[in-house]
């Protein structure tokens, strides 16, 4: 239910492996990931690249933290691999394209920021039913 309500999205079975990753290789571990939530208080690049075998086999959805150090430098490896990066709204449970207003937002908040990052050419969402549901 939780899931619904945050996304809008339809899911009957979903099975969550959670993996708390010190100085392995993402590439190393044998899952098949769905979903990436990435909080590694500005060593998200070097996860992702860590991970990039990963990453561009499966396409997960990739909910990584804002990190003033790190976030450009991740941006610009998950756009290399076909990822868009996107904020969720949840009052209209929308997924609109970052802005640099967003950016100067995340750089100036108290709280947590998180952006989804989603590979168009992934077949993870129905793409019709996503396309319909965002703003790109």
């Amino acid at each position: 239910d939780r899931w619904e309500n945050f996304t809008s999205i339809s899911i009957n079975k979903i099975k969550i492996i959670k993996i708390k990753l010190n100085s392995i290789q993402m590439d190393t571990i044998k899952i098949k990931p769905n979903l990436l939530k990435i909080d590694t208080e500005g060593a998200e690049f070097e996860v992702i690249n860590s991970g990039k075998k990963l990453i561009k086999k499966y396409k997960p959805i990739i909910i990584l933290e804002f990190n003033k150090y790190s976030f450009n430098k991740a941006k610009k490896i998950l756009s290399s691999y076909n990822y868009r990066a996107y904020k969720f709204d949840g009052s209209t449970k929308i997924l609109y394209n970052i802005s640099n207003k967003d950016i100067v937002t995340a750089l100036h908040s108290k709280n947590s920021v998180n952006f989804i990052f989603y590979n168009m050419k992934s077949n993870l969402l129905d793409k019709k039913n996503f396309l319909n549901k965002t703003i790109i």
